[in-house]
């Protein structure tokens, strides 16, 4: 049959039946080939020794055919991959085509994937299996499967959020209680006493937990976050001060500014805080000294780049850090950013450094990208969207003194525990209270008692209505009235909206004695309107966490 009947003739039907068809005759085994769907082969005789190579398979292999030729095919894979091939060539001797996928490096290293389909060939019309030479026609699917991993890490990470997002809810409900007990126990015992010391060290490790539960929130991108314009050059200056005093003396830092100003929009104090851990990492990664770069840049993202980085695409400010350390194999860089791996051993870190700066570079419109190879170091981009220019100093409210024996709190609470603890706290710093378990209890008190100066409440609530729902109803009826929100999701900081942001405060769980009071207060404490409505005035009070 001429070359262009091969080409031309339907055999679409014919090629879906491969992989229950007994020995392919040439004819058909040929429009495969003719069709493109492989570019390299392997001519294999009955006993799977090569006896022909294809260039784009030479070139993979790095050898040339007198080195190919007359070597067992099973011995040009890596160990591992070597029960896949030697079971697709009992398959072929049987008649039957056989196809599996499998990983062969380069010389240098690089990954390679195959997917490979083993044609057991009958020109001859022979019916002997032990006589049948095979064909082995390769594919290079090694995009194809990058694309597949990167997509499952995504769908991991995903779900490892919201796991460690809900666990951290209901965890900083716990420490509510907790610290509030904690901290009543120890103010009460005898100065010096055996109980009030270890009230002490009890709440010191509360503490410790709180801190643990805010970089799994970060990690979750559920942390509360104020962004603005920041100066990077200037960011950067001041990270510089402060990794000069974490190095060691045998770590050279330097650090590079860009020539033209670069703003970006991000948490100034978060953004601090994750350049000083990459800094942190880098030096750990170099225990025999080497050299630590701190760089910032200006990048415009677009297209399969921007795609690549999960990122929409856009003007970007890059923050690179990079060190001459140990690296990291392909495998651990994969597995960097998930929370509570570390390859620092048990007392080099709770394995949360990475996994929070990925958090926060999510959570902040950004990315994180980590490039390292073993005894070549390690360079960590930081991504974050670019702004104009840097935000002007918020002005501050002036806040009158609260009198708390004039003020009634209405304390609305799902959990039992903390509602209990947070009314007592409340009562001891002088208000008084009446407690409501969900949305329509809290509206029914309402209505009952018209000296309530202050709801706070929780965010997540059962019952059908939460804590900004409950806010804005009760709002409508009573204008006049301050509200707190309080949650262990501290993205439910964001402003209530409906025109209701003044005289509103956010504090995060779980929180200590002093910051309930200031936070009651800075509640209770409403702004004029005029004042409210200024360019750049806090409309929305927020009490951060102080832990």
């Amino acid at each position: 049959m001429p070359v262009l009947d091969l080409l031309t003739e339907p055999h679409d039907a014919e090629l879906a039946d491969l992989q229950t068809s007994e020995a392919v005759d040439l004819m058909t085994f040929c429009r495969s080939v003719l069709r493109g769907e492989f570019g390299s082969a392997i001519s294999l005789t009955p006993t799977g020794i090569v006896d022909f190579a294809s260039r784009p398979v030479l070139a993979h292999l790095g050898r040339d055919a007198s080195q190919v030729a007359g070597v067992s095919w099973l011995s040009l894979w890596p160990q591992g991959e070597r029960q896949k091939v030697q079971e697709a060539l009992d398959i072929a001797r049987l008649g039957k085509v056989a196809r599996f996928q499998a990983a062969s490096p380069t010389p240098e290293g690089a990954p390679r994937w195959w997917d490979v389909v083993v044609y057991p060939l009958s020109t001859d019309g022979c019916q002997n299996p032990e006589g049948r030479r095979m064909l082995a026609m390769f594919r290079n699917i090694t995009a194809l499967r990058e694309g597949q991993e990167k997509l499952a890490q995504s769908l991991r990470m995903e779900a490892l959020g919201q796991l460690t997002g809900g666990v951290a809810h209901d965890f900083n409900n716990l420490l509510t209680v907790i610290l509030g007990a904690t901290e009543t126990l120890a103010t009460e015992l005898s100065a010096g006493s055996e109980h009030r010391n270890l009230a002490q060290v009890s709440l010191q490790a509360a503490e410790r937990g709180a801190g643990l539960v805010r970089r799994l929130l970060a990690f979750s991108r559920h942390q509360s976050l104020e962004p603005q314009g920041i100066d990077c050059s200037g960011m950067i200056g001041s990270v510089q001060t402060l990794a000069e005093r974490l190095i060691r003396e045998d770590v050279e830092l330097t650090v590079r500014a860009s020539g033209v100003p670069l703003y970006c929009k991000a948490d100034r104090a978060e953004l601090e805080s994750a350049l000083l851990n990459l800094c942190i990492n880098a030096r750990d990664a170099m225990p025999a000294g080497g050299a630590l770069r701190l760089e910032v840049s200006g990048m415009t993202l677009v297209g399969e780049h921007a795609h690549e980085l999960g990122l929409i695409p856009g003007e970007f400010v890059v923050f690179t850090v990079s060190d001459t350390g140990v690296g990291m194999s392909a495998e651990v860089t994969r597995r960097a950013i998930e929370p509570f791996f570390t390859t620092k051993g048990l007392a080099g870190g709770n394995g949360l450094g990475l996994s929070t700066v990925y958090g926060f570079a999510r959570q902040s419109g950004g990315g994180l990208t980590i490039d390292s190879r073993p005894k070549l170091g390690t360079t960590v981009r930081l991504y974050l969207p670019r702004t104009a220019g840097a935000t002007q100093g918020q002005l501050e409210l002036p806040m009158t003194p609260v009198e708390p024996a004039k003020s009634h709190v209405l304390l609305v609470e799902d959990d039992i525990l903390v509602r209990a603890q947070v009314a007592r706290a409340l009562k001891g710093l002088g208000y008084r209270v009446t407690v409501a378990g969900d949305g329509p209890s809290a509206l029914i008190a309402l209505d009952a008692s018209d000296d309530i100066s202050l709801l706070m409440t929780d965010v997540v609530m059962p019952g059908g209505m939460n804590g900004r729902e409950l806010a804005d109803r009760a709002r409508r009826h009573r204008p006049s009235l301050s509200v707190l929100l309080t949650s262990g999701y501290t993205e439910d900081a964001s402003p209530l909206g409906s025109g209701a942001d003044a005289g509103t405060a956010f504090l995060p769980k779980p929180y200590r004695r002093a910051q309930l009071a200031a936070a009651v207060s800075a509640a209770l404490t409403r702004p004029h309107p005029s004042i409210a409505s200024r360019p750049g005035a806090r409309q929305f009070l927020r009490v951060r966490q102080a832990l």
